[in-house]
């Protein structure tokens, strides 16, 4: 067992020094990227393994965590992908802070998304908890179209699998505002081997992993696998539909087996009309000839001082972000020390 001294002098250096990990941005970006979609809510566990366990680098499982999401749906032109998906878990804390939260969960800041409407600063930096003028720009992280996708029947209805690997990743060269990554707290890292840690994981094309996705209607499940030196590290999601009013009233139709395709919950067709990069969505269809929007991603500024992040997330938004400030972020620290940070005046929740 760590001792408290130990323990208070990790959650320091995390503050200043950990890879940023914050909440997504999906829900101020839904505004401007157009985003259709379903939403379902449930639970993330996990497990981490290693092939030569030795007393201070035990396999674990992690058990249930609540406040796990899973988003499915269809962006406008601006995504190059047949359809969108996301999965999400800031922390199972109820309460949570506009910039700091601590919480004593081993899975947080999860954030695996196939696609953003990413929001950047005025300086060509991803954006951080307060933005003025932000520029709202396509990211996409993984390509669907090297995935497999294949029609199956759920309980509840036919619905989508897809499974993909490593060989999705679209590798970007340049500064990129959101990426896809998770904390996951192991015993490796408690006791300082760092080298087979999965505190601040990022998945990109240099380790093996590999997810799955299902969905129709009614329920939605997730899980990926993960792979670095000798230690795998799986999470596995599953979640209920959301439907109330803060969600878009649409329904997956299952007509096409290559696919899924999205319609509003009255059988409308979704039609998409790009506004200076700001996209709008209507069963209507639009009078103007260009309404359709256009055939290359676009951007679109915010004329405005914003807080950006989600506790619950939602389609299409930032993933994770690799800026090095920013919202929510979520430290992980016992909850002995919790009460004991908030005990003596709250000096990092905000």
């Amino acid at each position: 067992m760590p001792s408290l001294r130990s323990t208070l002098l990790r959650c320091a250096i995390a503050i200043v020094s950990s890879p940023a990990a914050f909440a997504s941005l999906t829900r101020n970006a839904e505004e401007y990227s157009g985003v259709q979609y379903l939403g379902f809510n449930g639970t993330v566990s996990g497990s981490v393994t290693y092939a030569n366990p030795t007393d201070t680098c035990e396999s674990k499982t992690i058990e249930p965590l609540v406040n796990a999401y899973i988003y499915v749906g269809v962006n406008p032109e601006w995504d190059t992908n047949p359809f969108y998906f996301e999965i999400y878990h800031l922390t199972s804390d109820y309460e949570v802070s506009r910039f700091v939260t601590f919480t004593d969960d081993d899975i947080f800041n999860l954030e695996f998304a196939s696609s953003a409407y990413a929001c950047w600063g005025r300086s060509s930096e991803p954006c951080g908890a307060l933005q003025y003028n932000p520029v709202w720009e396509p990211e996409i992280m993984l390509d669907l179209k090297k995935a497999s996708l294949k029609r199956v029947d759920l309980e509840g209805g036919q619905g989508y699998e897809i499974t993909g690997d490593e060989a999705t990743y679209m590798k970007n060269e340049t500064l990129r505002a959101t990426v896809n990554g998770v904390d996951v707290v192991s015993s490796c890292y408690q006791d300082g081997h760092s080298s087979n840690s999965w505190r601040g994981w990022v998945w990109n094309e240099t380790t093996s992993w590999s997810y799955t996705i299902t969905f129709n209607n009614v329920t939605a499940s997730g899980s990926i696998k993960t792979t670095q030196g000798d230690s795998t590290m799986e999470l596995s999601l599953t979640g209920s539909r959301i439907t109330n009013e803060t969600f878009p009233n649409i329904e997956l139709v299952t007509d096409d087996e290559s696919k899924p395709q999205f319609r509003y919950s009255n059988d409308s067709e979704i039609h998409f009309r790009n506004a200076s990069g700001t996209w709008i969505a209507s069963p209507d269809e639009f009078a103007d000839s260009t309404s359709s929007g256009t055939s290359s991603p676009t951007s679109t500024r915010s004329e405005s001082l914003q807080t950006t992040g989600s506790m619950t997330g939602s389609a299409t938004g930032s993933a994770r972000t690799s800026a090095s400030t920013g919202v929510a972020e979520v430290v992980g620290a016992p909850g002995g020390l919790v009460s004991l940070l908030l005990a003596v005046g709250g000096m990092f929740v905000f």
